[in-house]
């Protein structure tokens, strides 16, 4: 239908008349073409212009800055949901509306059929305009005029007749795996999936319209207020599940103003949400991925495959974490659906959803043989008339072929894996000697299983060795120093058996680590320890232990530190983020999963936009977000202006991704700061009469106190232009990779506030170690200071 409009807007457009060319008569002379000329150059500064503008929004909507996942009046109504009304119907329908000549029907609906069967409810195709439900819409007078509303009555219809109704679009394609939404979704609550591939300003402009069409603007100034709107989001009509009780949405469609030139039901319904306080539950991306997603990730250019030669393994793409699939835009629709059906039952790669078992492959291998036999080549369709050199991605060698005999999914081993002896398997990123040296960290932890994983070029040396002096005096030892250059390689290779190593990539030559990918292949090291079934604990070098960490990792699977920077979307979802200079993954297939995509998310962006800086921090909350976190707390994380949820809650924030059974807990900013008091006079007692610095330093001894790790962003640290701060134009990059001014302010920060634990000289010492035993030469290097006490120059 959305294509239907979009083609009527085409069309429309091409019937205006061309505009009239403007002549210069020949009294303008010299002037007139002068003026002609200054209108002309306008114009192409003009389209260049909007042009670039176009190209901003569409690098934002790749990106993925996923938007927050509820408008703010729907937020805000669902902070205090209801108590969870019951359903008073088991009753339950999966309805669709498939009228005219739909070939792409014949295939979609097999797997719709047997979801509905399998969910417990009947299975309703509205295929005629004869049809019972629709007898409210041909009786109106809007029959004659546009059919674009004409699923509002019919949803009427079917929620007067149902208890819970899941409404999908005719070319929505259902996985075989997906699981029962009608349980997934509270009876109070509209079930829908919020438009995630948008920038926030093609939100902002259809709840304008939505605004205006329904003259919400003085009813709702929390909704259509000029400011407010862009902050509003836009929910996906084509995959709904909805209550009887919902019938209050429906109620006014014959008396409603409907007029739209494009999402006509889609914005009937928002609005209605909006004016009625409807809460809605977003059910994920996963629950209705968009066809422009997939193209993209199915098939590849030769451009591409030039810039980033090695190939990405589909089971960790969104694609492959799928429950539905929404094939809008998608070329042939009837062979597109059958090729994407077939390859999920068959090639493990595609709309898997939360994962096969042994009796939903069965059930899965059941639907092959009442799909439509066709014939066709799927590569030459997708590729018709696109990029040069387009190919589709093939699919992996053993899909669910790769599962046990019994139909259980087997665990994948990394890329070129040999099952290795001692706990753990070596694989090409992860070999025996690099191994070695993770297994001798995971037996000094308090669990026997966790690594804590720190990553330095040369360049970083000073804020490496400060540390692991840190760690070392409170007794932390198990954790690998991984060199990302060879010359801090060289400088580690002094001492025997060090807890360290140089990152296996660099040393075969694979990869040499610029600012760009650093992150990246930080995250990639990771993922290999992770899957080898160590725990993985992430340390930036300036976040310095003051205690075990053992406490804040007992209960968790994805545990992290508490920013409200990036990702700024899933801020304002969520109230905060996780910072990945503080965060452990706990080893489980969920997890493994979970940091997979992570992976797939940077290589594929990193291979789209090649000059794009890689960002764990993105990739790893927007993985998180994808596999759909239900809290336990109704309310959303603190703001950073709330003082005392900063420096004196405790509590964690804690919730379970739903596609994955995996528990994600964010720490509380005290325990792990972020934010720190900038000490005027260091770690020195400021003077009584000076109340700003008391109060300060006050904090800071809190800080001291409380906090287990202390990863302060210290000032001065950033290489900005003269006068700016950090954040405005000129002082707005987000990693900085051995800037001397960087490293610099790193470094006086810690020995100002105390966090300096290193002896002076040890520089010197470390260029021919009196000891090779890297902990026996550190205790020697100790300054013999705790930390906030200050280092006093000599």
């Amino acid at each position: 239908q959305e294509e239907e409009q979009q083609e009527q807007l085409v069309e429309e457009e091409a019937q205006k008349p061309p505009p009239q060319r403007r002549h210069g008569g020949g009294s303008g002379g010299r002037s007139g073409r002068e003026a002609r000329r200054k209108e002309r150059a306008a114009k192409r500064r003009a389209r260049k212009e909007k042009e670039k503008e176009k190209k901003r929004a569409a690098e934002e909507a790749e990106e993925g800055e996923k938007n927050a996942s509820a408008a703010e009046p729907l937020a805000s109504s669902c902070t205090t949901p209801p108590p969870a009304t019951p359903c008073t119907s088991a009753r339950h329908a999966l309805v669709t509306l498939s009228t005219g000549k739909r070939s792409h029907f014949a295939v979609t609906r097999v797997p719709m059929k047997a979801y509905a069967e399998r969910v417990g409810a009947e299975f309703v195709v509205v295929d005629s305009l004869a049809h019972p439900s629709l007898a409210g819409w041909n009786s109106s007078a809007r029959s004659e005029s546009s059919s674009h509303f004409i699923k509002l009555p019919m949803l009427r219809w079917f929620l007067r007749h149902y208890g819970r109704v899941l409404f999908v679009d005719d070319d929505v394609l259902i996985s075989p795996f997906a699981p029962d939404l009608f349980a997934q979704v509270a009876c109070h609550k509209v079930g829908a999936v919020i438009e995630a591939y948008h920038p926030p300003a093609w939100h902002a402009m259809h709840t304008r319209s939505l605004c205006d069409i329904y003259r919400l603007r003085d009813a709702l100034p929390a909704v259509c207020d000029a400011k407010t709107v862009k902050k509003q989001r836009v929910f996906n009509s084509g995959v709904m599940v909805l209550s009887e009780q919902h019938g209050v949405l429906l109620d006014d469609w014959a008396s409603e103003k409907l007029e739209c030139r494009i999402l006509c039901d889609q914005l009937y319904l928002n609005a209605m949400v909006h004016k009625h306080k409807v809460c809605v539950h977003d059910l994920g991306t996963a629950f209705n991925l968009p066809g422009t997603q997939v193209r993209k990730m199915l098939a590849t250019t030769s451009k591409q495959r030039a810039a980033s030669p090695e190939p990405l393994d589909l089971r960790d793409s969104p694609v492959a974490q799928s429950c539905i699939i929404h094939l809008t835009v998608l070329p042939a629709k009837q062979y597109t659906s059958d090729y994407l059906l077939r390859r999920a039952i068959s090639g493990g790669d595609v709309m898997q959803c939360s994962g096969a078992t042994a009796d939903t492959a069965a059930r899965a291998a059941a639907i092959a043989p009442l799909l439509p036999q066709l014939t066709y080549d799927i590569e030459k369709i997708w590729c018709h008339g696109w990029q040069p050199g387009c190919q589709l991605v093939p699919p992996p060698a053993r899909g669910p072929g790769s599962a046990a005999a019994d139909g259980t999914a087997a665990a994948r081993l990394p890329v070129g894996s040999t099952k290795g002896g001692g706990g753990g398997s070596a694989s090409a990123e992860l070999p025996e000697a690099a191994l070695a040296v993770v297994r001798r960290a995971a037996a000094l932890a308090w669990d026997g299983r966790t690594v804590i994983l720190l990553f330095a070029t040369a360049d970083f040396t000073d804020l490496l060795f400060n540390w692991a002096q840190a760690a070392r005096r409170i007794g932390v030892l198990n954790f690998v120093l991984v060199a990302m250059d060879k010359k801090l390689g060289e400088v580690l290779a002094r001492f025997e058996s060090p807890p360290g190593l140089l990152l296996p990539r660099v040393a075969s030559g694979n990869v040499t680590i610029i600012k760009r990918n650093v992150i990246g292949e930080r995250q990639r090291f990771g993922l290999r320890v992770l899957e080898a079934g160590f725990n993985v604990l992430f340390a930036d070098l300036d976040a310095i232990f003051l205690k075990t960490p053992a406490p804040l990792l007992t209960d968790g699977d994805i545990i992290g530190e508490r920013i409200w920077g990036r990702p700024p979307s899933l801020v304002d979802k969520w109230g905060a983020a996780i910072c990945t200079g503080f965060y452990f993954m706990r080893s489980t297939p969920q997890t493994v999963s979970l940091f997979r995509k992570t992976h797939f998310l940077i290589a594929n962006k990193r291979k789209k936009q090649p000059r794009w800086q890689a960002s764990d921090q993105w990739a790893i909350n927007h993985a998180i977000d994808d596999a759909v976190v239900e809290w336990a707390s109704s309310k959303k994380m603190a703001p950073i202006s709330d003082y005392n949820s900063k420096y004196h809650d405790t509590a964690p924030h804690v919730g379970r991704t739903t596609l994955i059974d995996a528990k994600f807990v964010v720490l509380p900013h005290v325990l792990v700061a972020r934010s720190c008091p900038i000490l005027k006079f260091g770690a020195s007692q400021p003077p009584a009469d000076d109340k700003v610095e008391q109060k300060k330093w006050q904090l800071w001894q809190h800080l001291l106190r409380t906090a287990y790790v202390l990863h302060c962003f210290p000032p001065d640290s950033m290489p900005c232009a003269k006068g700016s701060k950090h954040g405005e134009k000129g002082c707005d990059m987000s990693v900085i990779m051995g800037d001397p001014k960087h490293l610099h302010g790193e470094v006086v920060f810690d020995q100002q506030q105390g966090l300096w634990f290193m002896l002076e000289g040890w520089d010197k010492a470390l260029e021919a170690p009196s000891s090779t035993n890297f902990l026996e030469w550190l205790a020697l290097q100790y300054n013999g200071l705790a930390p906030g006490q200050r280092v006093t120059r000599t």
